[in-house]
């Protein structure tokens, strides 16, 4: 998994939440704060992974977090943050700062290489072919199988067309490499199944294709990491440096799992969303992805879509994802956060980003360019309804960049069905030009928008 020191993309982001947060006026409450006027913001990297954390703070103040976040309205006074180790090995040892009245710290944090796997194979001792004809399902899985199990294992997939007629199950501790390798399914169906009670695995450098790319609504997905109710749920799994191209369903989805990363993927043209993090996924990074394109007849997809619970979207590239209508580049609905989407560039889709049915998410730091299409709505825009029980809450919008096309007046941020619903919603310090903040279908009740730089 990637390691390295402190990446430029995550200092811009400190910097930039920094630049926010001391922008703002000591007597300001905005969104879910709960007591102070000072900022803590924490910073592991690299960027692309998530570090799990424990904030110990004043007034017996205590807070599990993982990944980057900025924990506005804390009180004066000793904070101290304890590291976890999650896919790699981190300093654990506590670390101590003085935050002041409306002051900012920041704690940075970065992981280190693990131990290299102990034990390796290779498919092709196996009996799996590689030649695009014969079926190689029994001689990977046979691998898989023996790869499980002993510690950390690493399996190669050598270059050539690995066809396969059945899903495979990729167990605990088993990383699937793959060095110019194809993985192709006979059917319209998932490549790899994550079991429940699955942990530690990677799945790395393959290409996903299907000989059947007629487009489905079952929900199946490349890679899909398994759960349900009462199973152990899978955890630490890493989905990094593949490719999923014309693909009826999505690339990778997930639920009821946990510690999960998705980085520096290619997705183009899958006939669904393109990362799925669904109801019960918690402690998500999704990163450094690379989602273009998406199935043009199909309505109410997305590039990422969440519906989980701790999820960190960053420095993601989303364009063209267009449907029949409503289509995004990232959704997230029914969802109780925290959700914190960061410095993404997101271009060319119907909505740029959908809020529905959800509190407590953050978007700081993306750019937004040219997300209005044949005059349907624009780059961030909300969704709720009157007596559904789900209304918007506790939802940052700042130091984000909104730029529509020459000569098109585009919507950057707007549209909420009923007032009612809506509750500390701050749009704050970001940048529009070409485009514009606005409502229909509702009043602005429960929206504070100040700061912003329109020209």
């Amino acid at each position: 998994m990637q390691r390295g020191a402190l990446s430029w993309r995550t200092g811009f982001i400190a910097l930039a939440l920094l630049a926010w947060v001391s922008g703002c006026a000591a007597d300001h409450n905005p969104v879910g704060l709960e007591y102070g006027s000072g900022t803590v913001v924490v910073v592991p990297s690299p960027d692309s992974l998530q570090s799990t954390w424990v904030l110990i703070g004043p007034d017996s103040y205590s807070r599990d977090g993982v990944g980057v976040q900025a924990l506005l309205g804390r009180l004066p006074g000793r904070y101290t943050i304890t590291w976890g180790d999650s896919n790699g090995s981190a300093d654990t040892s506590g670390e101590t700062k003085i935050l002041s009245p409306v002051g900012a710290i920041t704690f940075t944090q970065t992981l280190k290489e693990r131990d290299p796997v102990a034990r390796r194979f290779d498919v092709k001792d196996f009996g799996a072919a590689g030649d695009g004809i014969t079926d190689d399902y029994q001689a990977i899985q046979a691998a898989i199988d023996a790869c499980a199990g002993g510690g950390l294992g690493e399996l190669s997939l050598p270059a050539g067309s690995y066809l396969i007629g059945e899903v495979l199950s990729l167990k605990g501790g088993v990383r699937l490499i793959g060095y110019g390798a194809n993985l192709v399914t006979v059917a319209n169906t998932t490549h790899i199944d994550i079991p429940p009670g699955a942990s530690d695995v990677k799945i790395s450098g393959i290409q996903f294709k299907t000989r059947n790319s007629k487009r489905g609504t079952d929900g199946r997905a490349a890679v899909r990491i398994n759960s349900a109710e009462m199973t152990p749920a899978p955890f630490d799994i890493e989905v990094s440096d593949c490719t999923f191209t014309d693909l009826a369903h999505c690339a990778v989805s997930g639920a009821l799992c946990t510690d999960v990363w998705v980085i520096n993927n290619l997705i183009r043209n899958v006939g669904e969303h393109g990362v799925y993090a669904a109801a019960g996924a918690d402690r998500w990074m999704i990163s450094g992805n690379i989602i273009e394109g998406a199935d043009v007849t199909r309505d109410h997809h997305a590039g990422i879509k969440i519906t989980g619970m701790g999820v960190t979207v960053s420095n993601n590239t989303i364009s063209d994802v267009v449907g029949t209508s409503s289509s995004f580049g990232i959704v997230v609905e029914y969802s109780n956060g925290p959700v914190s989407i960061i410095g993404n560039q997101i271009s060319g889709c119907r909505e740029g980003a959908r809020i529905g049915y959800t509190s407590n998410v953050s978007i700081y730091a993306n750019l937004f360019r040219d997300n209005l299409l044949d005059g349907y709505y624009g780059d961030v825009t909300f969704r709720s309804a009157p007596g559904d029980g789900n209304g918007l809450s506790n939802i940052t919008i700042s130091s984000n960049s909104f730029f529509g096309s020459s000569g098109n007046k585009q919507a950057s941020v707007f549209y909420h069905v009923d007032s009612e619903t809506a509750e500390s919603v701050l749009i704050s310090g970001n940048t529009v030009g070409g485009a514009y903040i606005d409502f229909f279908g509702g009043s602005n009740a429960g929206f504070e928008i100040v700061d912003n730089d329109a020209h």
